[in-house]
């Protein structure tokens, strides 16, 4: 659920009087996410992981408020489009870490382990020192661009209607430009461009004082 603002330059120069205030509110309602993992124990020391996450696009529909001459009380002009869908692509990831852990004390492979029957896997009590590595994949070139549909109007529900190529599309009357109107394209996307991105991440545990104090540190690139 989103609810936003913005201020767009609907003519070319530095007069203010082509600004056109944009109000955006926009929901959702179902967006999945999954997340598959695989935890294997080679040896007592030794925890491997894998994981993948993925989640869908938000795919979301609501109102576009648009008011142009913003500045001018006395001239400005409104439109509202009911129906206009956006879309905001999710990247996936996949992680993978490995950690080793020198023990105080064997690994419990008890089946019921919680802190109702006191058998709690607690490495600050039975491990002296702990590193790990995680090297993680983003897909973020996913977000290549933020998609809005605001879709061709049916006259007469265009606001001030704008002809062009045999197309009524939704117009908007601009003060700055005597009142001519600006015509709404039926998708306007955002590009963004974004990259893949790799981490790798390293840190480490030492019980100073096992149970009750430890130090800890990382880094990453």
């Amino acid at each position: 659920i989103f609810d936003l603002q913005s201020m767009t330059r609907a003519t070319a120069g530095d007069d203010f009087r082509g600004d056109v205030l944009t109000d955006v509110s926009a929901t959702d309602a179902f967006v999945p996410r999954l997340t598959a993992s695989v935890h294997a124990i080679p040896h007592d020391n030794l925890d491997v992981s894998l994981t993948f996450t993925w989640t869908d696009d938000v795919r979301a529909t609501g109102e576009v408020g648009l008011q142009s001459g913003y500045y001018q009380d006395e001239v400005h002009r409104s439109l509202t489009i009911p129906n206009a869908t956006f879309q905001v692509p999710q990247p996936w990831s996949l992680a993978l870490g490995v950690r080793y852990g020198h023990r105080l004390a064997p690994r419990s492979r008890a089946t019921n382990l919680s802190q109702l029957s006191g058998q709690v896997e607690d490495t600050m009590s039975n491990e002296r020192w702990d590193i790990e590595l995680d090297v993680v994949y983003e897909r973020n070139s996913e977000i290549d661009e933020l998609r809005t549909e605001f879709g061709p109007c049916s006259a007469p529900n265009c606001g001030e209607q704008f002809q062009t190529d045999d197309m009524t599309r939704w117009g908007l009357p601009v003060p700055l430009l005597g009142d001519a109107n600006v015509s709404l394209p039926e998708v306007a996307n955002l590009p963004h461009r974004f990259q893949d991105q790799l981490s790798l991440r390293l840190g480490g545990d030492y019980n100073i004082i096992p149970g009750y104090i430890s130090a800890r540190a990382g880094a990453f690139v």
